[in-house]
């Protein structure tokens, strides 16, 4: 495993919405991107492509919001 190469993608919000829309899900222009449903759907699509998950970050922004960046990584 160690001399193993991978590969790694970063995921954001804009990325997890194209995959949704992808599988043939929804996500709406209200849509709140931090439904449990919306992440699930997406991180199962990444996962039938053999990426796991590594990784994850919450970004606070103060009032600004923020951001989920997720990191997947898969064996090439």
């Amino acid at each position: 495993m160690a001399d193993q190469t991978m590969e790694y993608k970063v995921i954001d919000f804009q990325s997890m919405k194209e995959k949704v829309e992808e599988t043939g899900g929804k996500v709406g222009f209200f849509s709140q991107l931090l439904d449990p449903e919306i992440w699930d759907t997406a991180l199962n699509a990444y996962a039938r492509e053999g990426w796991t998950v590594v990784t994850s970050v919450n970004a606070s922004f103060g009032d600004n919001g923020g951001e989920i960046i997720v990191i997947l990584g898969r064996p090439i």
